[in-house]
């Protein structure tokens, strides 16, 4: 195969400055004018400028590489059919794993969502061999929904709406183990699979799949959903028997911070503002929390467990270790999210910053070069998934459980693939 020296540059440089602007300024502008005024330490902006810096050097270290002439793939239909029947029988037993530890080994019908997600925490299920899988293939869904967004209807073929039920199910039971954050950033991933789809030439015909009832339904599923994620704030409140204001007022004591009161006399409409506040610290906090390790000289570099936990759990989990949790007691305060920068920053220092960085940028480059010139639904869902990383960076790491699911479920699927591919190929 020959080579072609070319420079990607046009499109996927305007196309990634623009999710990096749109990210930072959204960020940004909640942060110094939103609802809550931080403290924050200047060396989280020398911070940001290493990774502005590593990250468009590895883009466009790539972008100076030879590239492949990408060849259209004879067997592309025949992977694809492959893809389907694997990623249906997957999400289906997804769904059956999820049943089972949610709705059967969880009681989230007797005790509710929230305060069965807390009991999974306290009685460690989520680090069982159950729990382990449900990491392993929660993904699938979103490989299922990126099916029916890439692929035509008849190449789905008789798989169509069994895959597009059991996607959409698996979706929204991601809320059965309290994931609204692995809800909202599917809904992310899947957005810019949609953008890389139509940036490809190829619009896609999901919407014209669905018959318009249909439409409507999932229109209003989402929007309960997202309506739910916000009642979280008021359910989480009442537990701890306080209200969403007495949360809200409780931020200035446990972090530091000064929150604005509600300018409403309405009681409905202060409930709301303050619904608004909890947003706005939970997108926004990261940047101010991490000043905290600045103004104590932090220095215990841990490794990558923070960055990356979910591989440490694997380890923990299979080698009966506990780096994981170790880990977790050097932080100032577990469980408090740090941003995608600083959770690399805690566990590689400002040289890490710039080492992730710089292969975040070659990656992205390299991904999403393969996903506007190829039909291939894996490396579109690769590609879309790092741009999500890159858009919520600012406030939370998807690489520490979403993203990391995402690629799990797709390295199985493509496994399986290969492994079928050549079963088939010795059988001839």
């Amino acid at each position: 195969m020959r080579l072609k020296f070319l420079i990607v540059f046009p499109n996927n440089f305007y196309f990634i400055t623009n999710i990096l602007i749109i990210s930072w300024s959204s960020f940004l502008l909640l942060f110094f004018f939103g609802p809550i005024q931080y403290p924050y330490s200047s060396e989280i902006f020398y911070l940001n400028l290493i990774f502005f810096i590593g990250f468009y050097f590895g883009y466009f270290f790539y972008s100076l590489l030879p590239k492949k002439i990408i060849v259209k793939n004879k067997n592309e239909n025949n992977e694809n059919s492959l893809i389907i029947k694997a990623t249906l029988l997957f999400s289906l037993l997804y769904l059956i794993l999820v049943i089972y530890d949610s709705l059967i080994a969880g009681n989230v019908l007797e005790y509710g969502i929230t305060v069965a997600r807390e009991m999974m925490y306290y009685e460690g299920r989520r680090g069982s061999v159950i729990g382990m899988l449900n990491i392993l293939l929660g993904g699938m869904p979103i490989i299922g929904i990126t099916i029916l967004i890439v692929l035509k209807k008849e190449e789905i073929g008789n798989y169509f709406y069994l895959l597009l039920g059991s996607s959409i199910l698996g979706i929204f039971s991601y809320f059965l183990s309290g994931g609204r954050n692995f809800f909202v950033i599917s809904l992310f991933v899947l957005f810019f699979v949609y953008l890389l789809q139509n940036k490809n030439r190829q619009k896609t015909n999901l919407l014209k799949k669905i018959k318009t009832k249909y439409k409507i339904l999932i229109a209003i599923l989402i929007l309960l959903s997202i309506s739910y994620v916000l009642y979280l704030f008021i359910e989480r409140a009442e537990l701890r028997g306080i209200t969403v204001y007495d949360t809200a007022m409780n931020l200035e004591r446990d972090f530091g911070v000064k929150v604005t009161l509600s300018p409403f006399q309405n009681e409905f409409l202060s409930l709301i503002y303050y619904i608004f506040v909890m947003l706005v610290f939970y997108i926004t906090h990261s940047l101010s929390l991490l000043s905290e390790y600045f103004y104590i000289n932090y220095e215990q570099l841990l490794g990558g467990v923070n960055t990356f936990p979910l591989f440490t759990m694997f380890i923990d989990k299979i080698f009966e270790t506990s780096f994981y949790q170790e880990a977790m007691n050097k932080l100032l305060l577990n469980g408090i999210y740090l941003s995608l920068l600083g959770r690399v920053y805690l566990d590689f220092s400002f040289f890490g910053v710039f080492m992730v960085s710089f292969f975040l940028g070659i990656i992205l480059n390299y991904t999403l070069s393969r996903a506007r010139y190829s039909d291939g639904i894996l490396i579109k869902l690769v590609s879309a998934t790092m741009c999500a990383t890159i858009l919520l960076m600012p406030m939370y790491n998807i690489l520490a459980g979403t993203a990391i699911s995402i690629i799990l479920s797709i390295f199985i699927i493509y496994f399986t693939k290969v492994f079928f591919l050549r079963k088939n190929d010795v059988q001839r």
